[in-house]
């Protein structure tokens, strides 16, 4: 299933929704000691399960960039695929493929964008046009 993010009329596709979540939950065990949101609200909280106003987007920037600076200094090994199930691991070829040199290059889009881009350029926009942002699946888009 590929998801998204949905603002105004625009769906910016990120792709596999294990690799979203993926991210989220490597911020939550490796940044906020396993305990989601409680470092980046906005991101975590917010944004994961209920979307972001506009005014929230700038917040969460702030958070994305810090996210950002400390994925830099830690091996693509330390992603946590998903922080409720530590058993859960990347599909076997998940590090050939991208061959990163830290964790902030482990979460790449089907676009073969990085996850910190494209957020940045989307919370970026919808603050600038006063938008709300969420996430979405694509099999609700035709909902």
């Amino acid at each position: 299933m590929s998801v998204g993010f949905r603002y105004s009329a625009i769906w910016r596709e990120f792709g596999d929704a294990d690799l979203l979540h993926a991210f989220f939950s490597t911020i939550s065990y490796r940044l906020e000691s396993n305990n989601w949101g409680s470092i980046y609200p906005y991101l975590q909280k917010n944004f994961y399960n209920d979307g972001l106003n506009s005014d929230e987007t700038i917040k969460a920037l702030d958070e994305l960039k810090d996210i950002r600076e400390k994925f830099a200094k830690l091996k693509p090994e330390d992603i946590i695929w998903d922080a409720e199930d530590l058993t859960k691991k990347p599909p076997n070829s998940f590090f050939d493929q991208l061959q990163p040199s830290n964790l902030s290059e482990c979460f790449v889009a089907l676009n073969g964008k990085n996850i910190f881009d494209i957020l940045t350029e989307v919370f970026e926009f919808c603050s600038k046009k006063g938008l709300s942002v969420k996430i979405q699946s694509s099999r609700d888009l035709v909902k």
